[in-house]
């Protein structure tokens, strides 16, 4: 279950732009190399997911293992920035994510699908009141090609101060200090960041989509080929839900603040009282201590004397018989963590031989712990007999409520199930990685998941 380390990227100054990309050990020529642009944001680098290097790196690098390509990723100040340099043959592909150019394609660039739409979205502490909705202050990020002035009221004159911010967590965090803001985003990104902003809401839907695709120079037309032949295959589509899902797919179109607070705080209390059983058992059975914790808060929100209507008891809500199996006393919360973690352990084991990636054999194990190993394999023969792979959660998962009217399997609590320990997951990672007055809340979380104790570091 560890994975081997990347190796470090290399960073360098190539004119203006910054190059940071993983040396290839075995070059392959000019030919072969695709020189990228993207501005730096959570779709492309993730930093507050745990779940890969980012959708875009991800999907990006899915062709270029098809098409025998190497990457080099140049990072921009501005989509405007990026293609001027793609114009003028700095670059060979442009990300995109919602920016149009308002010049005619003529520069030999090609525009390719619209992969994604996103609604631009004004994101305030408080909700309109009707047209009497008009901040005070307007921000844009720098990063986005979203105007100020698509914000429009009858009753917002020209006294309105419109600022910028260059990246979104700063924006956000000026829109949330503030009552008289908003922030004008695309609801695409605002999504990956409203959890650790609980308090924002996206108030006022504002225009048309705006479409996230990639731009490619004609200038190489093997490489504007295989572009075009990867858009246009069925493993591009399936790549795309997969990677959707991976990243976005268990994400509330809603973050509740109290329930923000409330996991802030029940997680705070557990690692501080079971911090070092946590470690214990994350070490031993090689789990991410942040994702152990994401289990015991879906099933106790770490509540010792938990016990369902179905029996079940523990942080850990295990079973009498699998306590029996495990020979532990499901109700000694020392004994629960060690015994689920090992329990965790066991059913990612018995998925050696199901040749799944990494994330979706954790999603599997996840379903397997809510709702039994007999019901997962059910899932998984019922989607290979409509003419599935049963490979990925992504297609499991519209598969499990198929199983709950022939079965004594809850599929839709095991959908739910396993979307809220992801969405649980994704949130405590983001935690970590911001550091912010939130961390300085999760003292113990910190020691829980420094670089010592944590298998996945």
């Amino acid at each position: 279950m560890k994975t081997s380390q990347p190796a470090q990227p290399v960073v360098v100054e190539l004119k203006r732009f910054t190059l940071d990309t993983n040396p290839d050990p075995a070059p392959r020529g000019p030919a072969r190399i695709i020189r990228v642009l993207s501005t730096r944001n959570e779709h492309v680098l993730a930093t507050l997911s745990p779940y890969g290097s980012g959708f875009e790196r991800e999907l990006l690098q899915r062709f270029a293992d098809q098409y025998d390509y190497s990457l080099y990723w140049m990072h921009s100040r501005s989509p405007e920035e990026a293609w001027k340099a793609l114009t003028k043959g700095e670059a060979d592909l442009f990300i995109g994510l919602g920016f149009e150019p308002s010049e005619v394609l003529h520069h030999k660039v090609e525009a390719g699908p619209a992969y994604a739409h996103y609604r631009p979205v004004a994101v305030s502490v408080k909700a309109p009141a009707g047209s009497a909705f008009c901040p005070d202050t307007v921000l844009v990020t720098a990063n986005t090609t979203l105007s100020a002035g698509k914000l429009t009221s009858d009753l917002c004159g020209s006294t309105r101060r419109r600022l910028s911010a260059r990246r979104l967590p700063t924006l956000l965090g000026n829109v949330a200090g503030s009552k008289d803001a908003v922030a004008v985003v695309d609801s695409g990104r605002f999504r990956l960041w409203q959890p650790f902003f609980p308090a924002l809401k996206a108030v006022t839907p504002m225009g048309r989509p705006v479409p996230y695709r990639w731009y490619w120079s004609e200038s190489r037309p093997g490489l504007a080929r295989d572009l075009s032949l990867f858009w246009k295959s069925s493993r591009s589509k399936r790549v795309l839900s997969q990677l959707t899902e991976l990243y976005f797919g268990f994400l509330p179109k809603h973050t509740d603040p109290y329930a923000m607070h409330q996991l802030v705080q029940r997680v705070r209390y557990g690692a501080s009282v079971w911090g070092d059983d946590i470690v214990r058992a994350s070490k031993k059975y090689e789990i991410d201590p942040l994702l152990l914790m994401a289990v015991i808060y879906q099933e106790s929100r770490f509540d010792a004397e938990a016990v369902s209507a179905t029996g079940v008891r523990g942080l850990l809500q295990i079973t009498a018989d699998t306590a029996r199996t495990l020979g532990i006393d499901r109700s000694n919360p020392h004994q629960a963590i060690e015994g689920g973690a090992r329990y965790l352990k066991s059913l990612w084991d018995s998925l050696e031989g199901w040749n799944l990636s990494k994330w979706d054999r954790w999603f599997f194990t996840l379903a397997a712990y809510n709702q039994g190993p007999k019901n997962l394999e059910k899932a998984r023969e019922k989607a290979i007999s409509m003419g599935g792979e049963g490979a990925t959660w992504s297609e499991l998962k519209s598969i499990y409520p198929l199983l709950s009217k022939r079965t004594s399997c809850r599929g839709n609590e095991a959908v739910r199930y396993v979307q809220r320990v992801r969405f649980y997951y994704y949130v405590l990672h983001g935690l970590v990685v911001l550091a912010g007055p939130e961390m300085e809340d999760l003292g113990a979380l910190s020691r829980v998941v420094s670089l010592e104790t944590s298998p996945f570091s």
